[in-house]
């Protein structure tokens, strides 16, 4: 059983981007007392996420993505849920689970961010069929659903690489074409859904 902490001590999202060596903090934090909780729940999830073999293991794994991040964003644990106790939630996930990639702090805490953009569910959404790279580049590039939504139907519809969905948001695509579906851009073909490059996985 893991010690009861006191108080609000966890430490907030913004305390996390300081250094720990620099300020005497220990490496591995005590963790919040929902913790065995919050762990038994995303061990139930990973041990029935698939292993990514085919296209469409690619499309289970994006859902369990958004699964594991609902639960990371669920009211009993949100407010202790932060970059450093994702870290301890990925050296205890990967103990158990040595066959499973992606379970990595940075990746976890990105799937906290993906529930939370997508709070009702991506099931029957264009962004679960996209490869999580480019997931992450929609959460990290943009801050509202409608571009979100745009993004990734036209990145799903055309089969833009990463690297062509950055540029589209680099140039404010939604911005030109309101509403109105663009034209593949040049050089990128018309739609191959298997020619999408994926990310960490």
């Amino acid at each position: 059983m893991f010690a009861r902490q006191t108080g609000n001590t966890w430490p907030s999202l913004v305390a996390m981007t300081h250094d720990s060596r620099n300020s005497g903090a220990p490496s591995d934090p005590e963790p919040p007392p929902t913790y065995g909780e919050l762990l038994g729940e995303i061990n139930a999830e990973v041990a029935n996420a698939p292993l990514r073999t085919t296209r469409a293991a690619d499309v289970a794994t994006i859902r369990h993505y958004w699964r594991v991040g609902s639960v990371l964003a669920h009211p009993r644990y949100r407010d202790a849920v932060g970059t450093r106790l994702c870290t301890r939630l990925s050296k205890d996930l990967h103990a158990a689970f040595p066959q499973h990639k992606g379970l990595s702090g940075p990746n976890l805490w990105t799937m906290r961010r993906f529930a939370d953009a997508w709070p009702d569910g991506v099931d029957l959404l264009p962004v679960s069929r996209l490869p999580w790279r480019h997931v992450v580049t929609l959460i990290n590039a943009l801050d509202a659903r409608p571009e979100r939504d745009f993004y990734a139907l036209r990145a799903l519809e055309y089969g833009w690489s990463n690297s062509v969905l950055v540029h589209m948001i680099d140039i404010d695509l939604h911005l030109r074409h309101g509403d109105s579906a663009p034209g593949p851009p040049p050089g990128t073909g018309h739609f191959n859904l298997y020619a999408i490059s994926g990310g960490e996985q």
